[in-house]
């Protein structure tokens, strides 16, 4: 996290490497530019795809949810969302221009490795039932009168 990896590498290879970021998401390749000895940049390099082939594989899993929970899931100022993320270690995003075209449902983009996924999709399921026995709950004491 926050270029622990990089630094690392460099320390170990006595290297300065900085990479070109064109700030794309879904990047699947990254250019690095590795300053040093002959020797150094070849062991840097080394490095650098070790580390990368030790990283976990990232998969992403659609989940429709009904959009009157997207509030509840998203929470005042994406508070909720945030705290969905932290605890399941995984990135939610609302995917609009694929949800139902009938408005009634939306889909839920969940990122991560396997194992983060589903803590995240354990965690929106909980929220969905809260969301429904809050909401019946509201409903049926609405409805019986005095």
């Amino acid at each position: 996290r926050q270029g622990t990896n990089l630094r690392e590498i460099q320390s170990r290879s006595n290297t300065r490497i900085w990479f070109l970021d064109t700030n794309s998401v879904n990047q699947t390749k990254c250019k690095f530019f590795i300053r040093g000895t002959a020797d150094d940049v070849q062991y840097a390099e080394i490095l650098i795809h070790q580390t990368i082939s030790m990283q976990p594989k990232l998969e992403k899993y659609v989940i429709k949810v009904p959009r009157a929970v997207e509030s509840t899931l998203i929470g005042k100022n994406g508070e909720r969302k945030r705290r969905l993320e932290v605890k399941s270690r995984c990135k939610l995003e609302v995917d609009r221009e694929n949800s139902s075209s009938s408005g009634e449902e939306i889909s839920i983009i969940l990122k991560g490795t396997k194992d983060q996924i589903e803590t995240g999709k354990k965690l929106v399921e909980e929220a969905i039932q809260q969301h429904l026995y809050i909401y019946n709950k509201v409903n049926r004491s609405g409805s019986e009168g005095p």
